[in-house]
């Protein structure tokens, strides 16, 4: 396969030049050829350097002794969770030559650095911009920076008051291992970038690879460093911190979870446990604080420790109906249909007006296919609540469609037309294009499909991409209809259309490549 980029400066003054329906768009597809340009332009140069045998900077080793750990700034307020001790415990522990070419590592507040994002409001002790973490407990973000220019690393500085935090040893273990993450994430942003001398590699563009990259080593080398020198140098502040866990949260969650980078995601375990201590710190009952760990967890995907919390609830409260249905939608989110529908039926037998039941009733009928059992789920929400979501009106049309009743569809078409989300008239054109379909105007569904990809150059709506496909077979056009990718069969499934895919499949195939 070929790696070349033949992305030009034409291309990006083109696109600097066209009208797009979205402005947003446009913008985006800018960003795209500059990035391209951006990668070709270092991979050129890495190829000349490579021929004419251009000598390249390398990163000299160094010994551990001769790269200076700096503290600037101390006082009353200002700490460091991880000492100089423990940063040079985890700088031998790193692989051999991954702090190659590195020759300081700055400890400071970080007050004069120009930062994207530091946070929003001065924090009351020294008056730096931040954002507060745990509760009196603020930070700058991100958390430290790597200066390719210098070889050096900056670790910024947690800030408050020691005397009265409560539970301080168990805290400061808690940000001990977010500052050692984060001085190993910094770490690998250095390793990459004195990396940049061999051919074909990100490391000099900036950007989502290089942290990608950083990512994942930071994650392995919090599983394979930082964790177990934490669970043998701090052992009683581990047992205290998984106690305080066990006991405000429901569940005790051993440090190599806040590793696992197959689980992290927009929402992770460090804010789960940020806003437990918010809760605990406001004396929020432990039903209470127990459930919105609870639901954190969910987010954070990990749905069985979140189950454990929900379960020890409601062996203390049982028929607790927020529990209940917290409970159902876990079920849900792990695809365990049977037992989350149980549980939301108990759920509404003791409270019929609990929307957070039905909705997950609503989602198991639709990822069944069971679009009479979506249509009734949805219509006794919409009917129960003054301001009914969106998405489940939404539901509502499709299951209409999938019934045939084109009337209610367009009613409900309607009404969403009068909504004010940004996001509504792509919503509606998606649903029209199926509406075409299900009423058998095939030549309008593919117009339609074909319109909507060529304005929207990133197709998200996998259902277009299936009504194109139909609609071009059922007319005898093949080679407009392109393909159905495995993937979106599954997700087309997931989303209740597992009797229209097997129908695709059985009468066309997946369809293949265009050429």
């Amino acid at each position: 396969m070929s790696r070349s980029i033949h992305t030009t400066h034409r291309d990006l003054a083109m696109v600097q030049r066209s009208k797009y329906a979205d402005p947003e768009q446009r913008s985006k597809q800018i960003v795209r050829v500059r990035e391209a340009l951006n990668k070709k332009s270092a991979t050129k140069e890495q190829v000349w350097k490579a021929r004419h045998q251009v000598a390249v900077r390398e990163a000299l080793p160094f010994a551990l002794e001769h790269i200076q750990i700096v503290v600037c700034d101390q006082s009353q307020y200002v700490h460091y969770p991880a000492n100089v001790e423990d940063l040079h415990v985890i700088m031998r522990l790193l692989p051999p030559g991954t702090l190659d070419g590195l020759s300081k590592i700055v400890l400071c507040l970080g007050e004069d650095e120009y930062l994207e994002d530091r946070g929003d409001e001065p924090d009351p002790f020294v008056g730096r911009l931040g954002l507060e973490i745990l509760p009196g407990v603020f930070l700058m973000a991100p958390q430290g920076r790597q200066f390719p220019e210098t070889a050096t690393i900056k670790i910024y500085a947690y800030v408050y008051d020691a005397t009265n935090m409560p539970d301080q040893a168990m805290r400061e273990l808690y940000l001990r291992l977010q500052m050692l993450a984060a001085f190993v994430h910094e770490v690998a942003h250095h390793k990459g970038t004195v990396s940049q001398g061999k051919r074909g590699r990100w490391h000099l563009i900036p950007g989502h690879a290089s942290e990608r990259y950083a990512r994942k080593q930071e994650y392995r080398w919090m599983q394979q460093i930082i964790i177990p020198y934490l669970e043998q140098t701090y052992a009683d502040d581990v047992r205290a911190f998984r106690e305080w866990m066990a006991y405000h949260g429901g569940v005790s969650l051993p440090l190599a979870t806040f590793a696992d980078d197959s689980i992290a995601g927009d929402f992770t375990l460090f804010s789960a446990i940020e806003h437990l201590a918010e809760a605990v710190d406001k004396g929020e009952s432990l039903k209470e604080t127990r459930l919105g760990f609870a639901h954190d967890l969910r987010l954070a995907r990990h749905y069985d420790a979140a189950l454990q919390c929900i379960a020890r609830v409601l062996s203390e409260h049982p028929g607790d109906v927020q529990a209940l249905a917290l409970q159902a939608i876990t079920y849900e989110r792990q695809e365990r249909y049977e037992d989350a529908e149980r549980v939301a039926k108990t759920a509404l037998a003791l409270d019929a007006a609990c929307e957070d039941a039905g909705e997950v009733l609503a989602d198991v009928y639709r990822a069944r296919g069971d679009w009479r059992g979506v249509e009734a789920a949805t219509s006794k929400l919409i009917e129960q609540s003054e301001k009914p979501p969106y998405w489940k009106r939404i539901d509502r049309v499709c299951a209409r469609l999938e019934l045939g009743d084109f009337a209610g569809a367009e009613m409900d078409m309607q009404a969403l037309g009068q909504l004010p989300y940004k996001n509504i008239p792509r919503r509606l054109a998606v649903l029209t294009i199926l509406l075409l379909l299900r009423q058998e105007r095939y030549a309008a569904a593919l117009a339609a499909a074909l319109a909507f990809m060529k304005n929207k150059r990133r197709v998200s709506q996998i259902e277009v991409l299936a009504v194109r496909f139909e609609a071009a077979h059922r007319l005898g056009k093949p080679r407009k209809a392109g393909r159905l990718t495995p993937q979106d069969i599954a997700f087309l499934r997931r989303r209740g259309y597992g009797a229209w895919m097997d129908r695709l499949i059985a009468e066309f195939g997946a369809g293949k490549k265009q050429r």
